[in-house]
C-alpha cells in the first residue's frame, strides 16, 4: 500500500501496489514511512537521457509510465538520477514481474531502489 497525501495533511488516498519482497523491504506502518515527495513524470516513460528533467529526481520518487523499454532500464535512469525510488504507472493489468532474466539475477546487482508498479 502506498499512501499520498497533499503537503503531509493526515487526509490521503491509499493505493494497492505490486512489488517485489525479495528486492524490498517496506515498512508495515505508516508511522514509520520514509516521507518523499513525488515527481509526477507520467508524460514520459523514462527510457533515454532526454526523459529526465533537469537537476534530476533528487530524494524524490519519480512517477512513469510503462512500456518501451525494461523495468530495469527505468530504475537505473532514476537511481543515476538522484531518486530515492520509482513508480511505475500502468494502465494494463499487472502481470508477475520475474526478478530472473536467462535464468541470471546478475543483471540486476548494481539496482538499488525500490520500483513499485
Amino acid at each position: 500500500m502506498a499512501h499520498f497525501s497533499d503537503g503531509g495533511s493526515s487526509k490521503g488516498k491509499d493505493y494497492c501496489i505490486f512489488f517485489n519482497s525479495q528486492w524490498a523491504r517496506l515498512p508495515q506502518d505508516l508511522s514509520k514511512a520514509a516521507r518523499l515527495q513525488t515527481y509526477d513524470l507520467t508524460t514520459s516513460v523514462l527510457c533515454s537521457p532526454s526523459d529526465v528533467p533537469e537537476g534530476g529526481f533528487p530524494n524524490s520518487i519519480p512517477m512513469v509510465m510503462r512500456g518501451n523499454c525494461t523495468f530495469y532500464e527505468k530504475v537505473r535512469l532514476a537511481q543515476i538520477n538522484g531518486a530515492k525510488g520509482l513508480l511505475i504507472v500502468s494502465k494494463d493489468r499487472l502481470v508477475t514481474h520475474h526478478n530472473t532474466i536467462n535464468g541470471s539475477m546478475n543483471i540486476h546487482r548494481n539496482i538499488d531502489l525500490t520500483c513499485l508498479k
